[in-house]
């Protein structure tokens, strides 16, 4: 019977018109280099809670900034992951229309960037060209004007009772610290194996912290395909990671420094993260920011850094983001929420304005990990359904888009 019923996991849904289903239903304006970044983030700011009132359907107006883009080499592997990532932004289910601005026609402007994604404008996708708008202030006019727009269409939105198997959840751990390994980490991969079993798709992530028990995922990928691709990210991550110490010494480097086994030894205690994985097979491998095709457990290529991470994952389709922490967070992400598990009592009710669920009660020997894990299964149902988490209720998530620039970061 228990069987029975996980498998008609439901919740409550934004079923796109690509039949793709979300959980929240955004505006985004995204920058395509940093020109355009004030005119992007003045036209989202402009669209305050009270503005929105009318839009009952709708959960904010958000702006993606970035820092690169106009000075990028245009033949360049980073400008390929810049435009990965903002179209991965469009095309989340979590979007429900998205305003790409740009200061003009050259570099990663707007119109080369949909012309290079073949992307066509729409009631949900428009372009604006600052140049072409007679600067600034006109262009922030008319972007709150097209903005307007989608708003109106955006909100005919209804939430519909859909199979759990149109998840996507991003996995993530950050503030780490030992008491992770033994709560929140593994309950979460009591979920993670029950969202796989309901047909869904997780996402790990952060791959230096697989260093030390990295054979344990090599032997859960379904096939030698699987299992070469993820090695090779960590091979690239091993060399990644020498570079930058070379990069980082102004002399000949010691020659102890060439064995990464004293770098591995500095990740060890990190390597618990794979805990939220639980314990289904490995179905694919991903580079950064590539859009997530297949069901069950994947891996993408990602530094450990929390912003950059998820907004890989985000990038890949994610719609929701469960995230432990041993030491503290207040991390979110739009457009998807994050859902922050505590590792500790202590920690919980520290943060108590941040954190969502206390794993504590573990370490107590108040609830198993099992049952902790089937409690967080069921709050990311809720959530998906439209409840709100803590950083969504404290507003965090709007400055932590973050393309990864590539190399070795934290």
């Amino acid at each position: 019977m228990e069987s029975q019923q996980e498998t008609k996991a439901l919740f409550h849904g934004i079923v796109r018109s690509n039949n793709r289903v979300g959980t929240r239903n955004y505006i985004g304006v995204i920058a395509t280099e940093n020109e355009s970044a004030t005119v992007a983030r003045q036209i989202a700011d402009y669209f305050t809670y009270e503005r929105l009132a009318g839009y009952k359907n709708i959960d904010g107006v958000i702006p993606y900034i970035t820092t690169l883009g106009g000075a990028l080499d245009m033949r360049g592997q980073i400008l390929d992951l810049l435009r990965r990532t903002m179209r991965g932004y469009i095309d989340n289910p979590n979007t429900g229309g998205m305003l790409v601005v740009s200061l003009n026609s050259k570099g990663n402007s707007g119109e080369a960037f949909l012309e290079d994604e073949q992307l066509k404008e729409g009631p949900f996708l428009k372009k604006l060209i600052v140049c072409d708008e007679g600067g600034s202030r006109k262009s922030v006019e008319k972007g709150i004007d097209i903005i307007y727009s989608m708003l109106q269409k955006a909100n005919a939105i209804k939430r519909t009772a859909v199979s759990a198997e149109h998840l996507i959840v991003g996995l993530k751990c950050g503030g780490t610290n030992s008491l992770l390994g033994q709560s929140a980490n593994p309950a979460l991969g009591v979920a993670s194996d029950l969202l796989v079993k309901n047909g869904a798709t997780v996402i790990l992530s952060e791959t230096m912290e697989l260093y030390g028990v990295q054979d344990e995922l090599l032997r859960r990928a379904v096939d030698d395909s699987v299992r070469e691709k993820l090695l090779n990210r960590l091979n690239w991550w091993i060399r990644a990671t020498q570079l930058k110490e070379l990069l980082a010494y102004d002399k000949e480097l010691p020659k102890e420094y060439w064995d990464i086994n004293s770098y591995i030894t500095e990740q060890a205690y990190k390597g618990i993260g794979i805990k939220k994985s639980g314990t289904s097979p490995l179905s694919e491998v991903y580079q950064y920011a590539h859009k997530i095709k297949k069901k069950g457990l994947v891996f993408m290529d990602t530094p450990g850094y929390d912003a950059v991470a998820v907004t890989g994952q985000i990038s890949g389709g994610a719609t929701l983001i469960a995230y432990t922490t041993g030491n503290g967070s207040c991390f979110g992400a739009y457009p998807s929420p994050v859902i922050k598990m505590a590792a500790s009592d202590s920690i919980y009710h520290q943060m108590l304005s941040d954190l969502d669920v206390n794993c504590g009660g573990i370490l107590n020997g108040e609830i198993s990990v099992e049952e902790m894990g089937r409690l967080i299964f069921e709050k990311i149902l809720r959530v998906a359904s439209g409840e709100k988490t803590k950083a969504e209720l404290n507003g965090v998530g709007r400055n932590e888009y973050s393309p990864w620039q590539i190399g070795s970061i934290g």
